[in-house]
């Protein structure tokens, strides 16, 4: 099986990890008009985002993601189409690209969003969100074209990597990420493309690695 979930030596690995696309657009009288597709592969029917998703802002960051998953699949193309991808691909990143004339819906906590499954590697655990899951990373951006930039041909590369530190990681039965754990899997990351990858001081910023030698 091509997007096969394999639980190896207690680290679960995805082979062949599917990128599946949910695009928002800007709001229309009756709600926000949304797309998901497979990149690469199947596209699926458009459906929609009901207006009445932010009758409750204020709401905790829990009540507005089980919302936010009511609404979603209250379209019932929707609902067919992410039970179908949920079936087929077991191991895919979920990209949300949000329209920024929906300015709105970017101030909904989509990180914290769940569809009821559980994580392909504790399915005795219960429901998480899907960004929590090994299987199932999410990343959110701002629909626009932009132009790449091109890929520098030699000389060092500067890249800052932020390893946020949550306060609430225990809500959600998740242990912390010690910043010595992202530099180890930026480097394995790094060495499979073969780069060399050297590790500032602590506490660096834009300012500071502009600077370092």
């Amino acid at each position: 099986m091509d997007n096969e979930v394999r639980l190896v030596e207690g680290e679960l690995t995805a082979v062949k990890p599917v990128d599946v696309e949910l695009r928002l657009q800007p709001r229309r009288d009756d709600g926000w008009p949304m797309e998901l597709r497979v990149l690469g592969g199947e596209e699926y029917p458009p459906a929609l985002l009901p207006g009445h998703l932010l009758d409750a802002p204020d709401a905790a960051p829990d009540d507005l993601a089980a919302a936010l998953l009511a609404a979603l699949l209250h379209d019932t193309v929707m609902a067919m189409n992410w039970t179908a991808l949920r079936i087929k691909y077991p191991a895919r990143r979920l990209l949300i690209r949000i329209d920024a004339a929906a300015a709105e819906l970017h101030a909904l906590p989509w990180e914290a969003l769940h569809d009821g499954a559980p994580d392909a590697a504790a399915p005795d655990a219960g429901a998480r969100p899907l960004a929590t899951m090994p299987a199932t990373p999410v990343a959110r951006y701002v629909a626009g074209s932009w132009s790449r930039p091109a890929v520098l041909p030699h000389g060092p590369m500067r890249v800052l990597v932020v390893a946020p530190q949550p306060r609430d990681l225990a809500a959600y039965d998740l242990a912390p990420l010690p910043a010595h754990a992202t530099i180890h899997a930026f480097r394995r990351a790094a060495r499979l493309a073969g780069l060399d990858v050297r590790v500032a001081p602590p506490a660096c910023s834009l300012d500071a690695l502009s600077e370092w030698p």
